[in-house]
């Protein structure tokens, strides 16, 4: 009898040890993630900025050149020192779409959305990521919730729709929010599922320098087009705040960030992480109206909340 108390109690401790771990590796992961969105938040002002003497093409190629060179010099260092290793077959089929989604296509018509809007507003609309981002992860990846979790999310996602509809959007912004929206899930979601298994650093890196050459090529086009069109203009340099901008998006936008991003991800349920992006909002409308002066609506707000 004693014995079997005697188990029973130390299987007790065994439980609860690791619900104990599996608790602090979801706070922690959850403290990733807020962290990232903190820095995320910043990403639409600070494209904003840079819209001053860049480009659309010319932000989206540079922030990912200059994060793939980090990349690749990172990945060679971890390389050689045997820590890291390169990806799989299987990897490679989820890296390749996730990081023309994360390096391309997402910067380029987030940028290009910009300026057809006001920085705030899309800022509120990019919370409608973690739907799209948490449908992506259920249907092809077996990611399984309870109701309360669909209702809250559907709920945030519908009011973040009729904010739309009440900014009075035309039907090229709303085509085009659609596509930022899901380049987004998709680089989130498949990005997210290859850290499970490749690491959320490395995730980030090889993501970035795969698509360096590329990159690099279209980076040097975009500036030379910019760097005449500023001629046309009149000036004789691009602006501080426009090339500060840049590095911003390019090291802690596009790089940094995804640190804490998909680092999250790598131990927990992408669509639970991903929700923390619902604070996104409230961090984006106070850098805007903190970095270029945008009056802030009441409709922003409640639709934030």
């Amino acid at each position: 009898m004693n014995g079997r108390l005697s188990g029973l109690v130390n299987g007790l401790n065994v439980w609860s040890q690791a619900s104990d771990g599996a608790a602090m590796e979801q706070q922690r992961a959850y403290a990733q993630a807020l962290v990232a969105i903190i820095l995320f938040s910043l990403t639409v002002p600070v494209t904003q900025q840079a819209l001053g003497n860049f480009s659309p093409m010319t932000i989206a190629f540079v922030r990912s050149a200059l994060a793939g060179l980090g990349s690749a010099c990172w990945i060679a260092l971890m390389l050689s020192t045997g820590r890291w290793r390169l990806p799989n077959k299987a990897e490679w089929t989820l890296l390749l779409p996730a990081g023309l989604m994360v390096c391309w296509v997402f910067p380029f018509t987030l940028s290009l959305g910009l300026t057809q809007g006001a920085a705030a507003d899309m800022g509120v609309l990019l919370a409608g990521i973690p739907l799209l981002t948490s449908v992506l992860v259920s249907v092809f990846f077996g990611e399984r919730h309870g109701l309360g979790f669909w209702l809250s999310v559907i709920a945030g996602t519908f009011a973040l729709l009729m904010f739309n509809v009440w900014q009075g959007a035309g039907l090229q912004q709303s085509g085009l929010a659609l596509i930022i929206l899901l380049s987004a899930a998709v680089g989130y979601g498949l990005g997210g599922r290859l850290a499970k298994t490749l690491g959320g650093w490395q995730t980030i890196c090889w993501l970035c320098a795969a698509y360096l050459p590329f990159s690099l090529l279209g980076a040097g086009y975009g500036i030379g087009l910019d760097a005449k069109a500023l001629a046309g203009s009149g000036k004789s340099a691009f602006e501080a705040n426009a090339i500060w901008a840049l590095l911003y998006l390019a090291v802690i936008s596009q790089w940094m960030g995804f640190y804490f991003w998909y680092g999250a991800m790598a131990n927990v349920s992408i669509a639970k992480v991903v929700q923390i992006q619902l604070l996104q909002p409230f961090f984006t409308l106070l850098f805007c109206a903190w970095l270029l002066g945008e009056a802030l609506q009441p409709q922003q707000w409640v639709f934030a909340v």
